[in-house]
């Protein structure tokens, strides 16, 4: 007998694959602003924005990309303009919304 079991019955098959349930309530759909989740092979995807805030001194501005990147990480700038042009190519390259979350602002528009 050479390398493997004699007599043994042949491997299971696997079972086929259920459908996902759809979305709870609970889920990240939020009809409001038209961010529908994305579903791939029946699993919820939740869509990405940049978000733009201060940061907890209110003397820089951050951009950071949600949900978290590992290859977009947060980015911190001196002024609002530089974070909203920032932010303003990062949404005309990957086509995400910009979500403005500064309480306060440096002479820039919002």
């Amino acid at each position: 007998m050479k390398g493997g079991r004699s007599g043994a019955d042949p491997p299971e098959k696997a079972a086929p694959a259920t459908p996902a349930p759809p979305p709870s309530e609970g889920s990240h759909h939020n009809e409001q602003n038209g961010t529908a989740p994305e579903l791939i092979n029946g699993v919820e995807r939740i869509p990405f924005r940049i978000i733009v805030a201060n940061d907890i001194w209110g003397t820089r501005v951050l951009v950071s990309v949600e949900p978290r990147q590992c290859d977009k990480p947060t980015r911190s700038f001196r002024r609002s303009s530089e974070a909203l042009a920032f932010a303003g190519e990062l949404a005309r390259l990957n086509s995400w919304p910009i979500e403005d979350r500064r309480e306060f602002f440096d002479g820039a528009e919002r």
